[in-house]
């Protein structure tokens, strides 16, 4: 005795709406992760290749819109969005533990004394190149009766107008330096950053 499933009920929640052909319809997700040296890398070009550009249908004649395939989500050329070549490290791998290091000081005004009018502490200033972040220390001296060590944590330093970050191009030995209101003055650098310019 062959039994068959009852139908389904048609009361609301208990339609199904299916396609027409399942088979005509490609429901699996595409893979967009993939191996390049080793390490694992997105292609962000398999999702946006067949989008229209934003703001070139929006701005642009008919005449001067470009084809989807010429251009990124935003409009921008793959050229500008994705300079990287395929075969070249993501910037964290290739800057992995790549650290400009600087010497410094700065002068800390001295309200409390009469003797001095101010104090000259040495700082070291570190910038991670994989992400961009800096961080400030000052080296610990024995018995000075100052709080030394980690002077900022590291972070993304914003300059004085609050929206853009710093590069290595806003540092040079015998340069200033503005971080948060304090002015820090540039004297050395170790040869690994020296080496570093001189390569870039």
């Amino acid at each position: 005795m062959t039994y068959s499933n009852p139908p389904i009920p048609k009361l609301p929640g208990y339609t199904v709406s299916l396609p027409q052909s399942l088979g005509d319809k490609r429901l699996a997700k595409n893979q967009t992760l993939g191996y390049i040296n080793g390490y694992q890398r997105e292609d962000a070009l398999r999702e946006v290749r067949d989008l229209p550009p934003r703001d070139a249908t929006a701005t642009a004649s008919p005449t001067q819109q470009q084809s989807p395939e010429a251009t990124g989500t935003f409009g921008h050329s793959k050229s500008g969005m994705f300079a990287d070549s395929p075969s070249k490290l993501p910037q964290w791998v290739e800057n992995d533990r790549k650290v400009l290091r600087f010497f410094g000081y700065f002068k800390e005004g001295v309200v409390e004394s009469n003797i001095e009018n101010h104090r000259v502490r040495k700082i070291i200033l570190f910038y991670y190149l994989e992400d961009g972040s800096m961080h400030v220390a000052e080296p610990k001296q024995d018995n000075s009766g100052i709080p030394q060590g980690t002077f900022i944590k590291r972070h993304v330093f914003l300059k004085d107008d609050g929206v853009s970050s710093f590069t290595p191009q806003d540092f040079a030995v015998g340069e200033c330096v503005s971080i948060y209101g304090r002015t820090f003055f540039l004297v050395d650098a170790d040869p690994f950053t020296r080496q570093w310019y001189e390569d870039n």
